[in-house]
């Protein structure tokens, strides 16, 4: 009878992390141009003497950078943005039947009320949606959200 001896082979397995979907990184990105376009306003606003600081779009420039890091607590505070955009948005579409001579829409320095031009501030209103409705689709998947779970939290 011949003995067989038992060879046992470890293997380093080094913890390979998936890549970001393409659809995150666009998220990502979107929110980080949008803090870096933010910025540049506030250095533009300081050169010509006055301070016009937009703290929200500030921390879409951080949200960003730790939506690329897979940084759960970024990805929970761009869903809560998203639901207060979209609470937001619903409001501002009651104004504009109830009194659209209150609710502004500001294009190309030209400011108008939703009396004057009604389907630009419809149009903002579905514009504004979409982006954060597409945001929020795409942090809410299944596939996305188990990239972040087990995450550090910020």
């Amino acid at each position: 009878m011949v003995a067989s001896e038992e060879t046992t082979v470890e293997m380093e397995v080094e913890s390979v992390e998936p890549s970001l979907p393409l659809s995150l990184r666009i998220v990502a990105w979107f929110l980080i141009v949008i803090g870096g376009l933010s910025f540049a306003q506030t250095l533009w606003g300081l050169l010509a003497g006055h301070l016009n600081l937009d703290l929200l779009a500030f921390l879409f420039l951080v949200a960003g950078n730790g939506l690329l890091k897979r940084k759960r607590g970024w990805r929970t505070f761009v869903l809560v943005i998203c639901w207060i955009v979209f609470v937001l948005l619903g409001a501002c579409l009651g104004m504009i039947f109830v009194a659209p001579d209150t609710f502004y829409v500001s294009v190309g320095g030209m400011r108008q009320t939703a009396q004057e031009a009604p389907l630009l501030a419809l149009l903002f209103i579905a514009v504004v949606g979409a982006i954060f409705g597409g945001i929020y689709g795409v942090l809410t998947r299944p596939h996305i959200r188990s990239l972040f779970l087990g995450a550090q939290k910020i």
